[in-house]
């Protein structure tokens, strides 16, 4: 299409009049507007930031699985989604649901939480099947509105590792330190 040398360009990135800049600056708006700029597509909306503070929203490398918790006799599992997190030591599962399956507290220990305060909790013992294995475990009476945690030594005991890319838990080999020496 020809254009006439001095008439304006006109369309949805073009400003009706005025600079180069002026145009380039209106189009930049137009498209935050629509909130699909290519230097914003990896950026939360404020809502969205909102509800990750919260808790509801996983970011990056966290994901949540199904985890299901042996009563204590290991006869009756419950499932549980549960925040895969290999920062925490033990597994943390809801208060109410360790006690109506009979768990019982075997000990007390001081946690320190991410934001470096301590914390007394209460620490007990048993059965959980992830991805088809059943193993004993230890596990942390959560409190009410806690996050539901699958920690650290239940993925060691399982023999998981976390894949943070496709977000998922993936078999590993039993490390050995041996030493050759004799």
């Amino acid at each position: 299409m020809p254009t006439v040398p001095n008439q304006p360009r006109r369309g949805p990135f073009y400003a009706q009049q005025g600079n180069l800049r002026q145009t380039r600056w209106r189009a930049a708006q137009r498209l935050q507007r629509r909130n699909w700029a290519p230097w914003q597509k990896s950026r939360l909306r404020p809502a969205h930031r909102q509800q990750a503070r919260m808790g509801q929203r996983t970011g990056m490398g966290t994901f949540r699985i199904t985890v299901e918790i042996a009563d204590a006799r290991g006869q009756h599992f419950e499932a549980v989604e549960m925040l895969v997190d290999t920062g925490a030591t033990f597994t943390k599962v809801p208060r109410d649901l360790l006690e109506r399956l009979g768990v019982p507290v075997e000990s007390t220990y001081t946690a320190e939480l991410a934001d470096g305060s301590r914390v007394p909790r209460t620490r007990g013992r048993t059965m959980i099947r992830l991805q088809g294995k059943e193993f004993p475990t230890p596990v942390t009476f959560g409190e009410d509105g806690e996050q539901k945690l699958l920690g650290a030594m239940a993925l060691e005991d399982a023999m998981l590792a976390v894949d943070p890319h496709s977000k998922r838990l993936i078999p590993v080999d039993a490390l050995e330190m041996t030493s050759t020496e004799t």
